[in-house]
């Protein structure tokens, strides 16, 4: 193995450190430089990685690549403590069976990837880099996405031992740090060690030229670990560690199949049941679980939630998108739509039931006001954290290759698409629990001319409130976007920490 492989690697990482908004960049050149072998032929210029930001990026008829674009951002979303505690609750139920056939559990794979990520950040607090990144000086330096400045030689080096683990070191610290938790309840010793070491192996990847890589996903595997120096391991992107955790979970039911078996067995009821226990979080007249009727034939939607002014059909899918993601972005994008699709006829059947059925039946469910005068409409769950495909936005839907879901939908109807991770979060806003429905209904107003462009539905949710309904003037702003047809892309102080964009906001 050469130095200057290593090296690569390395100041890849560091670039990705300092300039925190071009992550999906260097990530992105990461990805393409591994997969050719561009990383073992010679040094990382500045001009390559420029370059590949200038051939690549959203393409409207490219939506795999445009999906596979929009994923390099993917694992600076969640904040990773909510994000623990949800995969933690997520797959709590199969961590027994798990444990029994790999020596780990899916909760133990969260938690040895937050730790290893807690290890780098106290390195980096104790090195003095931890608040260390480039400050945009305006906003027009901001949108200049191929660009990027260079870390010192001195944060370079700084950052490279913050990420350089022996196998030997992380398994010890790992001991002492859980040695009063579950996992020592559970385990013996020696257990222990095999369970961390089968972690490593499962997180990690081979580093090295005579590795094969053209078909390998770098989103699953964050450690990678230098051939012929096997107990040296790099952590190039410490925002992988529980960001992708439920990729390698779902990855893990691919590769065995009894535990395949089990979760799909039980995963239908678990995430109807976690989603419906979010919305009972939120202030509505009733919350229906599991509603069953016959029109003639048997049906049963997952959820009924009513409000003052409005009803909702509720559709949880829990079918493993994940398990496609990312290595084939065309099976998972056409899963998405088919089951989005599917979930919208089942709530449009629901509705049309509600409606055919006239008052009284209405009126028992949902309280005073006469139903009829009531808006309605499917709120879809889906399982997982993904970016929002379905922004309602038709022009920026497409790139993704969305089309046909906007043949399943009229202008008019009103659905809304959420993922369980994203309501999860949603629940946990206390201030706003008794305003779903304003939410609700602002969220599904604009036909298929949203004049909001964000990542997912915690960004629109604080789109809302920290704005569109706070400030007047910002909501005729909005409003007149969505009649010229314009869109505005945002970024929420609330759910994102970002101190080193320019003061004007974006």
């Amino acid at each position: 193995m050469s130095r200057q492989s290593v090296d690569n690697l390395s100041f890849i990482s560091a670039a990705t450190r300092y300039n925190t908004e071009r992550r999906p960049l260097l990530r992105g050149y990461f990805d393409k430089a591994l997969q050719t072998g561009e990383l073992f032929d010679g040094k990382v210029s500045d001009i390559a990685i420029s370059d590949y930001g200038e051939n690549n990026g959203l393409d409207p008829d490219e939506p795999e690549q445009s999906f596979r674009e929009l994923l390099l951002m993917y694992p600076d979303d969640p904040d990773l403590q909510h994000y623990q505690m949800y995969l933690s609750i997520r797959y709590a139920d199969l961590s027994e069976q798990i444990r029994n056939e790999l020596g780990y559990s899916a909760v133990d794979l969260v938690s040895f990837e937050a730790f290893i990520y807690n290890q780098i950040a106290d390195r980096a607090e104790n090195l003095d880099i931890k608040s260390n990144f480039y400050e945009f000086e305006d906003k027009e330096e901001y949108t200049e996405m191929n660009e990027f400045e260079d870390p010192s030689k001195q944060f370079q080096n700084r950052w490279r031992a913050c990420i350089e683990f022996s196998r030997s070191e992380l398994i010890d610290s790992f001991l002492a740090k859980t040695d009063n938790q579950q996992l020592a309840q559970s385990l013996s010793l020696t257990e222990r060690i095999d369970a961390a070491n089968a972690m490593i192996d499962f997180l990690s990847k081979p580093y090295g030229p005579e590795v094969e890589y053209s078909q390998h996903q770098f989103l699953k595997t964050p450690l990678f670990e230098v051939v012929g120096e096997e107990n040296r391991i790099l952590v190039p992107f410490p925002s992988l560690l529980v960001s992708t955790t439920q990729i390698r979970i779902e990855e893990i039911f691919q590769n065995h199949k009894s535990l395949r078996d089990l979760e799909d067995n039980q995963k239908g009821d678990l995430v109807e049941e976690l989603a419906l226990e979010a919305l009972a979080e939120f202030n509505s007249r009733n919350l229906v679980h599991s509603f069953k009727y016959t029109d003639p034939h048997p049906h049963e939607t997952d959820g009924l939630l009513f409000f003052e002014n409005s009803y909702w059909a509720v559709e949880v899918k829990s079918h493993p998108i994940f398990r496609k993601v990312p290595g084939n972005a065309s099976i998972a994008l056409n899963r998405f739509e088919e089951k989005f699709k599917d979930a919208i006829s089942q709530g449009d059947n629901t509705l049309k039931f509600l409606k055919d059925q006239g008052e009284d039946v209405l009126y028992h469910l949902a309280g005073d006001k006469s139903p009829l005068e009531k808006e309605y409409g499917v709120i879809v769950v889906l399982d997982g954290l993904l970016p929002t495909l379905f922004s309602q936005n038709q022009h920026i839907d497409q790139t993704f290759g969305m089309n046909g879901i906007y043949e399943a939908v009229e202008e008019g109807d009103r659905v809304l698409l959420i993922t369980l991770f994203d309501l999860f979060e949603l629940a946990h806003q206390t201030d706003e629990l008794g305003r779903l429905e304003d939410f609700l209904i602002w969220r599904t107003d604009f036909g298929f001319d949203m004049p909001v462009s964000a990542f997912n539905e915690r960004e629109y949710w604080a789109m809302f409130f920290d704005n569109y309904d706070s400030d007047k003037d910002f909501q005729e702003i909005i409003d007149d976007a969505a009649k010229k047809k314009s869109l505005i892309t945002y970024i929420s102080n609330r759910f994102n920490d970002k101190p080193y964009l320019p003061d004007d906001g974006l």
